[in-house]
């Protein structure tokens, strides 16, 4: 059984600094676990698919899915809600309260799209793709219910800090997905079609088991008060998540315009790329890091221990930026047909786009913890603003480059909306580890650009070569001041002891 949950007050039981750091790494461990094993079914299906697909039809794919993510906004932002309004209660009735409203709107949801799938099918295809691609964004689209309810089963287990269910359900979905566009694409020659096909399989295959589950452990009906309050704390982050939907989907959509649908392609390689930081080490800290955020609550104490833990975080991302940013050449080679060879030029500024993702996603939590949500359509909504400004100039001009840096140059002006307005209403920018940062960030610069030029030659030795830097990024980073003495002391004796079980275990 899970840990008892806080009290009304969404204020936790106090825990010492290690401990609650130890819970992040913990967790994060599982979580990361589980992302390998589900990326390892990704990685295979990649490089299937862009030796089977077309760049144009490799870019139209990329579009069907920014879609179908700009129409879960609406739902998404109240699954948010859910996760954070969850901690205001500490019985289980009024826990599974909340959960219940939540799939009261699931359901509203999932009519609202059965009926409107088609239509919203042919719109999108004369806004976006001149008429094409009709049956594959119906297809898509009756998807989305189940894709709502594979979000909210999968929020409420983060919740419950149920990594391990938690992997096992996503993980099911992967295997799933990866036979079935097999099957569709390869098997049957279904292009596009095969694969949008396929991803709606594994999410119907996995939602429905799943939500039945949840659906009959809930004892309480839709409560109106808590739906008022998902709506509330809802409605601010609706506009917000649409507004950042919007800068993915304007930036595919703006190059097709001005580049074509190849162009498309291509970045979404790199994007895809660059996303794995987001998937394998973003997204394992992320799942428990915004609970643990909620958990510290207005403590000043638990804030300050859990933004230390963002050090560590920060040492294993930019080490994995420098590592994606030397090897994407060879990556790009082996997953890649011939005309997707330029992605890898600009991998190495999407990598660095991650990192100013995270820090952003950082800021925007502590926003939704002090339930200042009406921050975030600004902070977002601004973005699409300078988004098109910066595509419309530099994409004509400067094509995938200019691409790249226009996403670098938008998330950093997010970046600086999100820390502003965190600062009015906490102490979040106070206590964020800037310094730390900035010294990864320029070491890890450092170590890139001379591994970048001097191992450019492909061969095994320079392979080896950039292994090298990767590490001596690593050990820098350790040694250096990004962490304090005592936690480089209390790392080392952690591993050490955890070491020092494996072997008991295994002499035993």
């Amino acid at each position: 059984a899970p840990d008892p949950l806080p009290g009304a007050t969404g204020m936790p039981a106090q825990q010492p600094p290690e401990e609650s750091i130890g819970a992040i790494g913990r967790h994060g461990i599982v979580y990361g676990g589980g992302m390998i094993l589900n990326r390892i079914a990704g990685f295979l299906l990649i490089p299937i698919l862009l030796h089977t697909l077309s760049a144009q039809e490799w870019g139209a794919y990329s579009l069907i899915l920014l879609v179908s993510q700009f129409l879960l906004v609406a739902p998404t932002s109240l699954i948010d809600a859910m996760a954070r309004l969850h901690f205001d209660h500490d019985t289980k009735d009024g826990q599974d309260g909340v959960l219940a409203t939540t799939l009261g709107f699931f359901l509203i949801f999932a009519v609202l799209f059965a009926l409107l799938a088609y239509p919203l099918a042919v719109v999108t295809a004369k806004l976006v793709f001149h008429g094409q691609y009709v049956r594959e964004l119906f297809v898509a689209n009756l998807g989305l219910p189940f894709e709502i309810l594979l979000d909210i089963q999968l929020t409420y287990l983060r919740i419950r800090k149920r990594s391990g269910l938690f992997v096992a359900t996503t993980l099911g979905r992967s295997l799933i997905q990866f036979g079935a566009a097999i099957l569709f694409v390869i098997g049957f020659g279904m292009g596009v079609m095969g694969v949008v096909l396929g991803g709606v399989v594994a999410l119907v295959a996995v939602a429905v088991p799943v939500g039945f589950v949840t659906g009959r452990g809930v004892g309480v009906r839709p409560v109106r008060q808590v739906a008022k309050e998902i709506i509330r704390l809802a409605a601010p982050m609706a506009p917000s998540g649409a507004a950042k939907t919007a800068l993915d989907l304007m930036e595919s959509y703006l190059v097709s315009l001005f580049a074509g649908l190849g162009l498309v392609g291509v970045l979404a390689v790199a994007t895809k790329l660059a996303d794995q930081l987001r998937i394998l080490v973003t997204g394992p800290f992320a799942q428990i890091w915004e609970v643990s955020v909620f958990e510290a609550g207005q403590d000043e104490r638990q804030s300050v221990t859990v933004n230390r833990a963002l050090v560590y975080f920060f040492l294993l991302l930019t080490g994995a930026a420098v590592a994606t940013g030397l090897f994407a050449p060879e990556i790009v080679r082996i997953i890649a047909a011939k005309p997707f060879w330029a992605a890898a030029t600009v991998v190495p500024i999407l990598a660095l786009s991650q990192i100013v993702k995270l820090v952003n996603f950082h800021f925007e939590i502590g926003l939704i913890e002090r339930k200042r949500t009406g921050y975030l359509p600004l902070v977002n909504g601004g973005a699409v603003v300078l988004a098109f400004g910066l595509y419309a100039g530099l994409v004509p001009t400067l094509g995938l480059l200019g691409a790249a840096l226009a996403n670098l140059a938008i998330h950093t002006g997010r970046l600086i909306a999100a820390a502003t307005f965190a600062a009015r209403c906490s102490n979040y920018t106070r206590d964020f580890p800037w310094k730390a940062l900035a010294y990864l960030l320029g070491l890890g610069t450092v170590i890139y650009v001379a591994g970048a030029h001097a191992f450019a030659d492909g061969t095994v030795l320079g392979m080896l070569g950039k292994a090298l830097a990767v590490v001596a990024f690593l050990v820098l980073g350790f040694v250096g001041p990004a962490l304090r003495v005592e936690e480089r002391r209390g790392l080392l004796h952690d591993i050490g002891r955890r070491l020092g079980r494996t072997r008991a275990r295994a002499a035993g």
